[in-house]
């Protein structure tokens, strides 16, 4: 199954800071969902207080269950479950182990599905996620524009893989670059999500 084919580790995200940082982009990850692996990039596993080998190794989900608010660990691993098409989207607490300080973040993930139609694979992005910014439900012309933004991603996705077998960094930059943008424009344009609820 061509989905559950490894992309590079995320590269060294430096360059890319400033984009990160105007998108409000605080970690990207790729998820094998039927190996169950799920491989951050260096400010995700940050966030979660994992040791910095899961970049390139991955970890179980269940491995990032413990930085999660008690109460927001079935929203994180109901993910898959849902079984829909497209873009999935959380939000969840996260207290990195030893700390005190707690984010809230909102997760867009897109799952892809295998020939039988289970999810397999994923790619998402992080966000932090203010609880007293709520954002407005969409008009209809707005769903439109997810629309548009999901085949967007797909095709980027599908992209990074065609790039993995050139051996380019720079068009795997560029591409990530892609990426982040298209993620940031979802993040824009998405409803409040509904799957974790914040008490």
């Amino acid at each position: 199954m061509p989905h559950l084919q490894r992309l590079p580790p995320w590269p060294d995200l430096a360059p890319l800071e400033p984009i990160l940082d105007a998108a409000n982009i605080v970690g990207l990850f790729e998820w094998n969902i039927a190996e169950n692996r799920i491989f951050p990039c260096l400010g995700m596993a940050r966030i979660f207080g994992l040791d910095l080998s899961t970049i390139r190794e991955g970890a179980p989900a269940s491995a990032f269950l413990a930085a999660l608010h008690p109460k927001d660990r079935a929203a994180f691993s109901a993910r898959v479950g849902h079984g829909r098409r497209g873009v999935e989207q959380t939000i969840y607490r996260v207290s990195a182990p030893g700390s005190a300080a707690t984010r809230t973040i909102l997760d867009v993930t897109r799952l892809s599905f295998d020939a039988n139609g289970s999810p397999d694979w994923a790619c998402g992005a992080l966000f932090d996620y203010p609880g007293d910014n709520k954002p407005g439900m969409l008009p209809s012309s707005g769903h439109k524009v997810l629309a548009a933004l999901d085949r967007a991603a797909g095709l980027a996705i599908e992209l990074r893989r065609v790039v993995q077998e050139v051996q380019s960094p720079t068009l795997q930059t560029l591409v990530d670059m892609v990426l982040i943008e298209i993620a940031s424009s979802l993040a824009r344009q998405m409803e409040r999500p509904e799957m974790a609820r914040l008490n």
